[in-house]
């Protein structure tokens, strides 16, 4: 193997270049990725993988070595490193190898059957929090993501060859990409003011678009997301069941209610809404404080939070054209994020004829 640059490779490999369209949400709590025939969403836990796991053959499609370690990210991580997995949540994140790491598992995922046919050149669009995007931090991002990507199976028996250029990344703020899946999905949204609410696990965040345009200075962020419900679950189970698993168990079982603790069901719904519903208040809150003078005619919940906020809106915010998403709202800012991408190579292509 010799070290890749624009024209290198491996030494018995014909260099076929490609350049696929590629959307990245690399989330706090779940990251998501998105190619024209590919869709793909894990955990963003993590961890070393053991040499005690290493005495059976591993099969995780995300597990592989990166960059002098041998990684795993999701739910396979439990099975397979010591302890507990990690999640890098604080916002240096951002500003640090570990966003890296999260993005070579991503394409990993999502090209890891493409090895050895080539360098990839993909052209990537990857969503950042509205806060960090309006602070500039897309030029940092930058920084921490681009370049030469070698990813190997564990066996070492396949390898993956990236290469991620400046020019090829586009960074955009959360809610950016549900405003252009929307678009898609509802008639007439194009014609008026629309705020996006982008419920996260950590975070939510804010964008408004007048007209098919982003409105300057809209982007915000605050620290209120599904995590505050999971928490308050968490703590319901373990003063009343014993229970002392992490927190993204919880959040797995949040849709259904109910969690499995040894060999009985335990019921949370009531103690779940009620988090919901002061969640909701607090994003209100967020949203009438932020929006400034604007007075968007629709305010569109997206993100994993979005359909348990949405049973706890009021009857007023609903008459004011609160709602959620069409279609899939969990996927709809990666989903989107691609759609805008598309139209954005159509339009460079048209220009340059």
């Amino acid at each position: 193997m010799v070290k890749i640059g624009k024209v290198q490779a491996k030494s018995t490999t014909t260099i076929v270049q490609t350049t696929p369209l590629v959307s990245v949400d690399l989330g706090n709590a779940t990251s998501k990725g998105a190619t024209e025939s590919s869709q793909v969403h894990f955990r963003s836990i993590f961890g070393r993988i053991s040499r005690s796991a290493r005495l059976g053959r591993i099969t995780s499609h995300l597990a592989f070595h990166f960059e002098g370690e041998n990684l795993v990210f999701g739910e396979d991580a439990r099975d397979l490193i010591d302890g507990e997995p990690n999640a890098y949540t604080d916002m240096s994140r951002y500003s640090e190898g570990f966003y890296r790491k999260l993005c070579a598992a991503t394409l990993w995922r999502l090209f890891g059957d493409h090895c050895d046919q080539g360098v990839i050149y993909p052209i990537v669009v990857c969503s950042i929090p509205a806060t960090e995007y309006a602070a500039g931090m897309a030029e940092t991002v930058k920084g921490v993501i681009t370049g030469t990507y070698q990813i190997d199976s564990i066996e070492g028996d396949r390898t993956l060859h990236l290469v991620l250029t400046p020019e090829n990344l586009v960074i955009i703020p959360e809610g950016a990409g549900s405003y252009f899946y929307g678009l898609k999905l509802t008639d007439g949204l194009g014609s008026q003011e629309v705020a996006i609410l982008d419920i996260g696990f950590f975070t939510t965040d804010l964008v408004i678009f007048n007209r098919k345009g982003y409105v300057p200075g809209s982007a915000r962020s605050c620290k209120h997301g599904v995590r505050y419900v999971a928490e308050a679950v968490q703590r319901h189970l373990r003063r009343t069941e014993g229970y002392h698993g992490d927190l993204w168990a919880v959040d797995s079982a949040l849709d259904a209610g109910m969690f499995a603790i040894g060999n009985r069901c335990i019921d949370f719904v009531r103690i779940r809404d009620e988090a919901f519903a002061e969640l909701m208040g607090n994003i209100e809150v967020f949203y009438l404080s932020n929006k400034g003078s604007r007075t968007p005619g629709v305010v569109l919940l997206s993100g994993g939070g979005a359909p348990g906020l949405y049973k706890m809106l009021p009857q007023r915010l609903l008459d004011t054209g609160w709602r959620v998403i069409n279609g899939d709202p969990r996927r709809a800012n990666v989903d989107g994020a691609l759609l805008f991408l598309k139209e954005r190579q159509l339009r460079r292509a048209g220009t340059n004829e």
